[in-house]
Order: C-alpha cells, then sequence, then structure tokens
C-alpha cells in the first residue's frame, strides 16, 4: 500500500471517529447546550468565569 493510500486511510479513519463522537455527544435541547444539563456546580462556574478573566488579562 502507497503512502498516498495510507495517509486517505488515515485521514477518512479520523473523520469517521469525529463525526461519531459529534453525532453520539450532542446536546438534545438548548437547556443541555447552554448549562450542561445542570451539572456543573457554581463553584465550578466562578473559577472557570475567573480563568478566562485572568488569561485575557494578560
Amino acid at each position: 500500500m502507497s503512502q498516498s493510500m495510507l495517509n486517505f486511510l488515515f485521514i477518512g479513519i479520523s473523520f469517521a471517529v469525529y463525526v461519531v463522537i459529534t453525532v453520539r455527544l450532542r446536546a438534545g435541547s438548548t437547556k443541555e447546550y447552554y448549562t450542561a444539563g445542570g451539572g456543573v456546580s457554581s463553584f465550578a462556574n466562578g473559577m472557570a468565569g475567573a480563568g478566562a478573566m485572568i488569561s485575557g488579562a494578560k
């Protein structure tokens, strides 16, 4: 098998895995999309916000 064929095969498999993951883990509603289904605590949300502010302050 040539190098070109191996490259196309690897890229195709990678793309197929990406599509499968995307379809299987898709949010079912806007509530799940925007609030992670209510599974994120207020502390974790605050830490994420603080990290975003600190990283943007450089």
